[in-house]
């Protein structure tokens, strides 16, 4: 099976250096949705080389600017599957620079844990002793064990989850 991204001639570049291009994807996730690929075939981000790695990330920030000046999102992803089960379906290191827009998602808040079902839920993992505010993510878990503040009973089983 040939690997779709070795051929770099039939792919169109919008941004290139000695050891890496970047591309809109064929697929958009969003508008502006860029792939950052290696020029030399790496299967994943672990199989890349120093140097692969130091490009594509020049290419990140290249690429930003220019979804900046095409598109003007309101926040980005960065992402890279890696393997089957990471969601990798093209077996050459790519890093997808995905823009993010207000409104095109309800709650955006706590990213990637929303695209994966059963993660502790981010923020609220925890709740003052008077119940009036959320105290969120990882400062929250600290809090709760420094402090010994009450934790919900939905709460309690969420962060069971964290420690399975």
């Amino acid at each position: 099976m040939t690997c779709p991204f070795c051929n770099q001639d039939e792919l169109k570049i919008e941004l290139e250096n000695e050891a890496a291009v970047a591309f809109y994807d064929k697929y958009p996730v969003q508008q502006g949705h860029l792939l950052i690929i290696p020029k030399a075939h790496a299967e994943t981000y672990f199989d890349a080389s120093t140097i692969q790695i130091m490009a594509i990330h020049d290419l990140i920030h290249q690429g930003k600017k220019l979804i900046d000046d095409q598109y003007a999102p309101d926040g980005y992803n960065i992402g890279v599957n890696v393997g089957e089960f990471g969601g990798q379906t093209v077996n050459h290191l790519h890093v997808h620079l995905i823009p993010r827009y207000e409104g095109d998602m309800e709650d955006p808040h706590g990213g990637i844990r929303n695209a994966i079902p059963n993660l502790v839920p981010y923020p609220s993992i925890v709740e003052n002793e008077e119940n009036s505010r959320v105290i969120s993510g990882y400062e929250g878990i600290y809090e709760v064990i420094s402090t010994g503040r009450k934790i919900s009973l939905k709460n309690q089983k969420a962060l069971a989850r964290c420690n399975d």
